[in-house]
């Protein structure tokens, strides 16, 4: 899976949020960021345990997953699991953790992985991602020159490579989320050391580019604690990239405002989740009162960055759009999605394209239309990881497609980004 067989932009909702504001879960991270982190030495090194827990994983996800061999049969996952428990006693604990993580990816199902919550060293990097290349847009005061450069290498070994091999242990609906999930391993120093791409948990090295295209290598030491950092951002350094209405508010569930010299409406929608300050009903009537009294020619329903929650929370505005006859016409309604709309964000999307005539912008989603989810936990009983697993099935559309395209795919580069360009703006505006 190289950079360049994705063409469309990709921004990690944590990328995102941290952007601006520091660093927010999405829903599935909300479930993770909840658990009790697990210290590397309370992990067992028994190996009658590990197969305790092994055989526990799979007889759980047998009883509780919705549908566990959708995609892998169950002869060819028992084969994989007797695999692992016949290597376990040549892993090391993280290799066995990295192991049990691609058994539970080859179900297929991006809701259906195994929990973050081990407390491993990471480096500390945030990433957006564009058709060119991968850039840094966090990391912390120490390393502040790198940020808006392109990551070639860690170690000595291409990017692309590595993501190719860390994949294999990332769960996921289609190759959009597949890359968004990655980034995230990439990071970790025990993933990257038992890959053999840095040789000390403690620092490693890595290899970038700037906007210049000249190389900065840098030997970078990793962290336990982010919040012991003091991070910045690329609009530190790129201070045009706060124009950007998609990086505003992310802390919001949903927020909107009106440019009046383009009678325009833009809302953005961050999480499928209501405010208690002003829940989506009372949202909907401020709406439906100021679009009454103002001139609006167009409203802009924004899902970049939103990777789910509940899907019920945003109806009676997709119920008001509906009946609207004046905003629901395809040049005047549309729905603005990216790689990170993901899950409920992805059922609401479906919603918008059958029950109003709006015209779906951007670049195709982070998962599938039709996807297992509504997710629930379980905890290994000897080592402590939690599993998250899907307990149902969304059929939200009649062709199974591995995601959702726009009608208008609209592409960004790195340039436009820093110059505090929103491309998919720019489009809409031009309609």
């Amino acid at each position: 899976m190289k950079i360049g067989e994705i063409k469309y932009i990709i921004l990690l909702v944590v990328v995102v949020i941290f952007l601006l504001i520091g660093c927010e879960n999405t829903i599935n991270q909300d479930i993770e960021s909840s658990l009790d982190t697990i210290s590397q030495d309370e992990i067992s090194d028994d190996v009658d345990l590990w197969i305790e827990d092994i055989r526990y994983l799979q007889e759980n996800l047998e009883s509780k997953h919705k549908n566990m061999y959708h995609t892998i049969s169950k002869e060819e996952f028992s084969k994989e699991v007797e695999s692992l428990i016949n290597d376990l006693p040549k892993l090391t604990d993280t290799g066995t953790i990295m192991r049990i993580k691609s058994l539970v990816a080859k179900i297929g199902d991006g809701h259906t992985a195994v929990c973050e919550n081990i407390n491993f060293r990471f480096f500390p990097l945030k990433f957006i991602v564009f058709d060119d290349g991968i850039y840094v847009i966090n990391t912390i005061e120490e390393y502040k020159d790198i940020l808006g450069t392109k990551l070639i290498k860690i170690g000595n070994e291409p990017i692309d490579d590595i993501i190719n091999k860390m994949g294999e242990m990332v769960s996921s609906d289609n190759k959009i989320q597949l890359l968004n999930n990655t980034l995230n391993h990439i990071i970790i120093a025990d993933y990257l050391k038992e890959y053999g791409y840095i040789g000390d948990i403690n620092k490693g090295k890595f290899v970038f580019q700037d906007i210049d295209d000249k190389e900065i290598s840098i030997e970078m030491n990793s962290i336990y604690n982010a919040n012991a950092e003091k991070w910045l951002a690329v609009v530190n350094k790129y201070s045009k990239v706060a124009n950007l209405s998609y990086v505003k508010n992310t802390k919001e569930p949903y927020w909107y405002e009106y440019l009046g010299d383009e009678k325009l409406i833009y809302f953005q929608y961050n999480s499928c989740m209501n405010n208690n300050q002003k829940p989506i009903k009372t949202l909907v009537q401020e709406l439906s009162e100021f679009i009454e009294e103002n001139d609006v020619e167009k409203f802009v329903f924004d899902m970049r960055n939103n990777g789910g929650g509940d899907s019920r929370i945003i109806k009676p505005l997709i119920n008001y759009l509906a009946k609207n006859n004046e905003l629901n016409k395809k040049d005047n309604l549309f729905v603005v999605i990216g790689a990170s709309t993901f899950s409920s964000a992805i059922l609401n999307t479906e919603e918008m394209q059958s029950e109003t005539n709006a015209t779906i912008i951007g670049t195709p989603t982070g998962g599938r239309p039709n996807h297992y989810g509504e997710v629930k936990t379980f905890t290994l009983p000897n080592n402590g990881i939690t599993i998250k697993y899907s307990t149902k099935y969304f059929n939200a559309s009649k062709n199974d497609d591995d995601s959702i395209y726009p009608d208008i795919t609209v592409e960004n580069t790195f340039r436009d980004f820093i110059d505090g360009i929103d491309t998919v703006m720019e489009e809409i505006l031009s309609k």
